[in-house]
């Protein structure tokens, strides 16, 4: 499964960046036509990280069944995993979030 979703994301950048290209030359005949000297910038992402959320959450289960207590890699994940369910949020969020994951890891300790 990880290796269909690490496919998906490299065909999404690739269509991003074809995309991209489209979008430039349009851009490009338009201001031709309208007789207009105007530099255009066009910029779409170049990586995307798509994940199985919950194949991701059975990892992270899986690990804490053997036993282990992994609180930075618990951290990363749950950090992972959140940043990609909500990746548009603001820097602010996003830092209170991993505040929120932080001090309830070392709630369980």
């Amino acid at each position: 499964m990880q290796i269909k979703f690490q496919g998906l994301n490299g065909s999404l950048s690739n269509f991003a960046m074809r995309m991209e290209d489209l979008e430039r030359r349009a851009f490009a005949v338009a201001c031709r036509y309208l007789g207009i000297d105007e530099e255009v910038t066009v910029d779409y992402p170049r990586e995307f990280h798509i994940l199985d959320v919950p194949e991701e959450l059975k990892t992270l289960e899986a690990v804490k069944e053997l036993g282990y207590r992994l609180p930075t890699y618990e951290a990363a994940k749950l950090k992972r995993i959140i940043s990609n369910d909500i990746g548009g949020s603001d820097e602010e969020t996003m830092e209170k979030i991993e505040a929120e994951i932080e001090d309830g890891l070392k709630g369980e300790e």
